[in-house]
C-alpha cells in the first residue's frame, strides 16, 4: 500500500494521528524479494490478491533506494533506511524528542537496510 498523498492520504492520517497509531501498509511483494517500485514488478499472485491496483507510474523517489523507511517501533530500531528518511528522522527529533540514526548514504549501505546484528544508535 502506497498513498502518496490527497484527500484520502490526509484522512487517513488524520485519523492514526488521532488515534496515537502509526501508519503503514504492505510493501506489495513477497518476502525476501526486494522493494518493488513499479506495478509490473509485482509478483502477479500479489496483484491477483489486490482488489485495486493504481497505478501512478514510478515517483520521485522510487529509485535507487527502496520505497519506504522501515522502522521497528517496539524496539525504536531502524531497520532500512527508504526515502525521505531525512524528513522522518527529522520528525521523530522535533515532534517526540527522538533521535534516530544519521542514514550511512547509498555508497556505504546501497540496500537501505540494515543487518539483524548492526547497531543502528
Amino acid at each position: 500500500m502506497l498513498v502518496n498523498g490527497g484527500e484520502f492520504q490526509e484522512e487517513l492520517s488524520k485519523l492514526a494521528t488521532n488515534a496515537e497509531l502509526p501508519l503503514l501498509g504492505s510493501s506489495a511483494n513477497l518476502t525476501g524479494t526486494g522493494t518493488k517500485v513499479a506495478v509490473e514488478d509485482i509478483q502477479p499472485e500479489i496483484r491477483a490478491a489486490a482488489d485495486i491496483i493504481v497505478d501512478y507510474g514510478r515517483q520521485k523517489y522510487s529509485h535507487p533506494r527502496p520505497s519506504s523507511t522501515m522502522i521497528n517501533f517496539n524496539e525504536l530500531r531502524v531497520l532500512r533506511f527508504g526515502a525521505c528518511y531525512e524528513v522522518i528522522q527529522d520528525a521523530f527529533s522535533r515532534f517526540y524528542g527522538l533521535s534516530l540514526p544519521n542514514d550511512p548514504g547509498r555508497d556505504i549501505l546501497f540496500s537501505g537496510h540494515l543487518r539483524q546484528d548492526c547497531d543502528s544508535n
